[in-house]
């Protein structure tokens, strides 16, 4: 078996080795809508404090939008459907959600949502970083949902007319 030997290059002046080099934080620019000014302004606090993550300007297209209500009805999906012209992903912050607005709600932009009886400032900032970058967060037990649901539209929807989930003949 042959050996050999390999030299490190010698480092470039001013670097660092990968593991060492300063991460640059990305800012994500977020927008926050709620269903009151008492909660807006809070969350706007909340998200401010934490590194990376800055108020919208005015007249700016945001990257991440956070919405917050108490529950979500039919007046909170109407006004995800007027904010989501823009495309831009929502965070959505509520104490809960009925299965059936679950598919709707996922229609209309929101990749995440963080239950506002039990999270802190450090998970919903976690959520707003993960829409950032195109990642969804949903609790254990609405992910069981929506799996529920994908499944009963295969067998009741898609299935009788032989197609399955991807748009493709069984």
């Amino acid at each position: 078996m042959e050996h050999v030997a390999v030299r490190p290059r010698p480092p470039v002046p001013g670097s660092h080795p990968v593991a060492l080099r300063p991460r640059v934080a990305q800012q994500v620019s977020v927008r926050v809508e709620a269903t009151d000014t008492l909660s807006a302004t809070g969350l706007r606090l909340v998200l401010e404090s934490h590194t990376g993550l800055v108020r919208t300007r005015p007249g700016s297209r945001p990257v991440v939008l956070v919405f917050s209500t108490p529950h979500v009805n039919a007046a909170t999906v109407a006004q995800l459907r007027a904010l989501q012209s823009s495309g831009v992903p929502v965070v959505l912050l509520t104490a809960g959600i009925e299965e059936a607005a679950l598919l709707t709600l996922i229609e209309h932009g929101v990749v995440a949502i963080v239950d506002s009886k039990s999270a802190d400032g450090a998970e919903l900032a976690a959520a707003v970083s993960a829409a950032a970058h195109q990642h969804s967060v949903m609790p254990q037990n609405l992910l069981g949902t929506l799996r529920g649901l994908v499944r009963r539209m295969q067998r009741e929807t898609l299935g009788p007319l032989g197609v399955n989930s991807a748009g493709l003949r069984a």
